[in-house]
């Protein structure tokens, strides 16, 4: 019994040096951000340390992760970072994901994703249009707004046709596909299913290739 119970007090003392050695690392990596923002002299690397540094405060201070996600959204937007759009698209993504991780507001965080986007598509930078479309996509299906999402899947698919490389189709045929199957849509869930499973079959990674042949299944 006096074994167990020293076994006990010893295991639980190897958790707190565990977590006070966390602790010290993610410090020291906050003071190496900081310290990086500080010293730096390009407005792109302080807009993406800033965006660090929030997406450290998501877990435990959500109203400081904000503070730094606003702080990197105004200097995104100042007239020299005016001409690099793609960083103001993404830190509007990155506040969207906080919301949405950090407070659960799907609706208040799909917003600013929308923002992202826009910004994305008027700068005509399609690599990141089409991935914040996607993510939206798939948050709208997260909450079961299966429409919503198939209208940003179908958005992907559309725009994928004028592009040398794929960029989130073969999730989007798929992710499409199974929305349909939710619906009861089977035809339409087969449809898009298949022509997933075509394009995944003509690139060089296979991977999800078996995954893709079990979501049809489940429409036969």
């Amino acid at each position: 019994m006096l074994s167990q119970t020293f076994m006990n007090y010893k295991y639980f003392y190897i958790l707190l040096l565990l977590l006070s050695l966390s602790q010290t690392q993610a410090h020291a990596q906050l003071d190496s951000l900081r310290n990086v923002y500080e010293t730096s002299e390009h407005d792109s690397t302080r807009v993406i340390v800033l965006g660090r540094i929030g997406r450290y405060f998501e877990a435990v201070n959500f109203d400081s992760a904000l503070y730094y996600y606003n702080q990197a959204l105004a200097l995104s937007r100042t007239p020299l970072m005016k001409q690099h759009p793609k960083y103001e698209g993404s830190t509007a993504e990155n506040i969207g994901f906080a919301y949405i991780y950090g407070q659960q507001n799907m609706e208040e965080g799909i917003a600013w994703m929308r923002k992202g986007l826009k910004v994305h598509q008027a700068a005509s930078n399609w690599e990141e249009t089409l991935k914040t479309a996607y993510n939206i996509a798939f948050m709208f299906g997260r909450q079961e707004a299966y429409d919503s999402a198939n209208i940003y899947y179908q958005y992907v698919i559309e725009q994928n046709k004028n592009l040398d490389l794929p960029i989130r189709l073969h999730e989007s045929y798929n992710n499409l596909g199974l929305k349909y199957y939710y619906q009861a849509k089977y035809e339409k869930a087969s449809y898009y299913l298949l022509k997933g499973i075509k394009l995944r079959e003509t690139l060089a990674n296979t991977d999800e290739l078996h995954a893709s042949y079990m979501n049809l299944g489940l429409v036969f």
